[in-house]
């Protein structure tokens, strides 16, 4: 009996024990289950574990949350679950399995402390990766996370929030909301046996849609996946995202100036996608990533309005594309490609005055049209481009460029040194192309160009060859250059060696734009034009050059006027402001007016730097011979270009008597005697004018000898004193004679003219003056030459 009490109490004190350890366990448990769970986890990083209060029962358990802190390189993760539901059978949880998990909220919240850890190595297949496998290899058969929250802290990046929930059974299906910043990604995926996985992906940026993103992804043979992917694309959203997204401080690194850039318009594709089950690893690998894919991709692009700062504004137009990558062989190809808009005059860089004469608007129309444009890339081998059909057009129906080419070719290479490849890329370029141009309404002989191109892509050696249709004109531009900064140096040549081809070719478009009025024929000749040219931008103000004009062996005629052996050498330096480096010369061996003038010299320089329409020119020699002496200006005399007003001295000397007198045709005029004299020119308001000039005789003097023709003897019948006159002049000899000649701003022409001498046949040689005023509004030159006609109309009015 004592035995069985003490059983009973034994008993009674175990039952006791276990109920104290449960009341113990039960309210302690969860405590109890975080520190042994926290030290289990230690080794793999979990540094913190709470479990709140759970239940269990025979079919389920429910906590009220789960945390926990996972430190890595690089990174410490916080998680939260709060709710969890399990849902399990008693013998499939010995198993290990657990029919349900369901979480009414998980939050998360990655924090970047430093520098990752090295990425692994491994490369896991895409079919291991799939959502629905992956849901398969968890010991649970359905997952349903009602609201997950997610938070990554970058170092530098602005936090990225997610949003989003998840329920995995058989088939997964999620949906996330991606925020950083301004920007908003939505997805939806799924992932299922019979779909692998498929998806929406739409971006949006502040209230704006930037564009949207389905997929789907379907098994191959032999492991390989194909992805049938369409897009869509905003382009305004889409550059504003640019601009203040993710790429933002890329392109303020790279200099990209999109401020002043902005566009309307959109793009839809279709692409196909093919590679191998392990592309994921490949895509780290560079080049047998390539290698791995094949992509196939077309789009089409529409563009409703595109500006760039003062360059270009109102473009519209489109261009389909395709895009294919196969065995390591990309090609891009531009179809149908059309753009048309405008561009502001005064981006032409020319000058007030040159855009006023051209008559040229504040904008001006331009378009681009190519039937293809295609880029084929391989790693081993060099780049290439090619255009066909490329038209480019600037400019309205009074003043237009247009460039046609059928073929344009661009490789692009990199340069190799011992067998490393170097940063530096070899470019060349080779283009046939016609050039179109109108000049106030007029058509421009058309010329034919030859571009070819080499070296590096910044900078690159230029050669450009052109001709007119012709061939009266060729010409060459070589040099080095920045396409993209306009830092440049050029050698350009142009020139011809048939010029009476080139005169017949360009003569009349000079016409047409007023730049002369007179018949100009050119028997032979030729021409050359070598400029050095350097540059700093593309404005025309930053340019400096040197120039040489060379005119060689020129024959030909202006108007009534006929000249023989043109040459002519200018060296100068400056675009717009210009300044001789060299006196300036020419020559002409002879030019035919009313008289015959011969050897003729000048010699000018342009001291100082100064705009075309405004310089300065000194001239060191004008001289040239004629009628039997010559006629020159002074060194040091100067011209103002420009000027309302200037002036020079034309001095006579050794002019022969009995060339001038020569000069009166139908006339038996014989004289002899040397004339020397003072002109002084006045050019005011595009008028010539003579202030107090003279032509004198030299002593001793000379003679004259005057038969009257027959319709002189009918004039001088009935009058005495006119008779008188032709009677001394038929055998005179003068001492003294002088012309005093002034010209006006009207264009009247005035002669003193003073002879003295005698006629020994007369009165015993008694000496005798005339004194013989002319006045008449004539041609300065012509008339003054022709003096003896007008000394013999002048004496027949005195004697009236």
């Amino acid at each position: 009996m004592r035995a069985l009490r003490l059983l009973l109490i034994a008993v009674a004190i175990s039952l006791l024990g276990v109920v104290a350890a449960g009341t113990y366990i039960y309210y302690n448990l969860p405590r109890l289950v975080s520190q042994h769970a926290a030290a289990l986890l230690a080794d793999s990083g979990v540094t913190q574990v709470h479990i709140e209060q759970f239940a269990v029962e025979r079919r389920g358990a429910t906590l009220s949350g789960l945390g926990f802190v996972l430190d890595q390189p690089g990174m410490r993760l916080d998680a939260r679950l709060d709710t969890l539901r399990l849902h399990y059978d008693f013998l499939d949880l010995l198993r290990g399995r657990v029919h349900a998990l369901e979480v009414d909220a998980a939050t998360l919240t990655v924090q970047a402390t430093g520098q990752p850890a090295a990425r692994s190595t491994a490369s896991p297949l895409l079919y291991d990766m799939l959502p629905y496998r992956l849901a398969a290899s968890l010991p649970v058969e359905r997952v349903n996370v009602a609201s997950l929250t997610a938070r990554y802290l970058g170092a530098s990046q602005p936090p990225v929030e997610i949003t989003g929930k998840l329920s995995s059974g058989p088939a997964v299906a999620s949906q996330w909301n991606i925020v950083q910043g301004d920007t908003v990604v939505a997805l939806d995926l799924n992932s299922s046996r019979t779909q692998p996985l498929q998806g929406q992906l739409q971006v949006s940026w502040g209230n704006a849609d930037v564009g949207q993103l389905q997929f789907a992804l379907q098994p191959m043979h032999q492991r390989r996946w194909h992805w049938q992917i369409s897009t869509a694309l905003q382009h305004e959203p889409l550059l504003a995202w640019l601009r203040a997204g993710p790429l933002a401080a890329a392109l303020a690194a790279s200099g990209a100036a999109l401020d002043s850039v902005s566009v309307a318009g959109a793009s839809q594709a279709e692409a196909t996608i093919v590679h191998s089950d392990d592309i994921v690893g490949l895509l780290s690998d560079g080049v047998p990533a390539a290698q791995a894919l094949t992509v196939q991709a077309n789009a089409r692009h529409d563009l409703d309005a595109l500006s760039y700062g003062e360059l270009l504004w109102g473009v519209t137009g489109g261009a389909a594309s395709s895009i294919t990558l196969e065995q390591g062989r990309y090609a891009l190809a531009l179809t149908q490609l059309s753009l048309r808009g405008a561009t502001r005059a005064a981006q032409l860089g020319l000058e007030g005055e040159a855009a006023r004469w051209l008559g040229l608007p504040n904008s001006l129309p331009l378009e681009m049209t190519a039937a293809s444009l295609r880029v084929a890339v391989h790693a081993a081998e060099p780049t290439t481009v090619a255009v066909s059909d490329l038209a480019l057009s600037l400019g309205d129906a009074r003043n237009s460029v247009q460039l046609q080419t059928p073929r344009l070719a661009l490789t692009l290479a990199t340069a190799e040194t011992g067998g490393a490849p170097q940063a530096t890329s070899l470019l060349a370029a080779q283009v046939d192309a016609t050039l179109n141009a109108r000049v106030r309404g007029q058509q421009v002989p058309q010329l034919q160009l030859a571009l070819e191109q080499s070296g590096t892509v910044l900078p690159a050696a230029m050669r450009l060859q052109f001709k007119d249709a012709a061939g009266a004109v060729e010409g060459s531009l070589r040099g080095e250059g920045d396409v993209f900064s306009g830092t440049a140096q050029w050698e350009l040549r142009l020139g011809s060696d048939n010029l009476a081809d080139t005169v017949v070719t360009w003569l009349p478009l000079a016409q047409a734009l007023q730049m002369t009025d007179q018949a100009v024929v050119v028997s032979k000749g030729g021409l050359l034009l070598h400029s050095v040219l350097r540059t700093e931008a593309f404005a025309a103000v930053d340019t400096t050059t040197k120039s040489t004009l060379s005119i060689s062996g020129v024959d030909g005629s202006v108007g009534d006027y006929a000249f023989h052996g043109l040459e002519a050498n200018v060296r100068w330096r400056g675009l717009t402001q210009l300044q001789t480096l060299a006196p300036a010369r020419l020559l002409v061996a002879r030019l035919d007016v009313a008289l015959p003038i011969t050897d003729i010299e000048l010699a000018f320089e342009v001291p100082e730097r100064a705009p075309v329409n405004s310089a300065r020119i000194v001239i060191n020699t004008a001289a040239a011979k004629m009628l039997g002496g010559k006629a020159y200006v002074p060194a040091g005399e100067t011209w103002q270009v420009g000027a309302t007003s200037n002036a020079l001295t034309l001095k006579v000397e050794d002019w022969q008597l009995a060339q001038l007198v020569a000069l009166q045709r139908g006339q038996d005029i014989q004289a002899s005697g040397a004339l020397t004299g003072d002109l002084p020119v006045l050019a005011r308001s595009g008028r010539l004018m003579i202030n107090a000039g003279f032509i004198a005789a030299r002593p001793p003097g000379g003679s004259i000898r005057y038969s009257p023709t027959g319709s002189a003897g009918d004039m001088v019948a009935g009058n005495p004193e006119l008779a008188l006159a032709l009677e001394l002049l038929q055998n005179f000899s003068y001492d003294t004679l002088r012309s005093d000649v002034n010209l006006d701003e009207t264009g009247n022409l005035a002669l003193g003219l003073s002879i003295a001498g005698r006629n020994p046949d007369y009165a015993g040689g008694r000496a005798v003056t005339f004194n013989i005023n002319l006045e008449q509004n004539i041609d300065p030159l012509l008339q003054s030459l022709q003096l003896s006609d007008k000394l013999i109309e002048g004496i027949e009015r005195k004697r009236k």
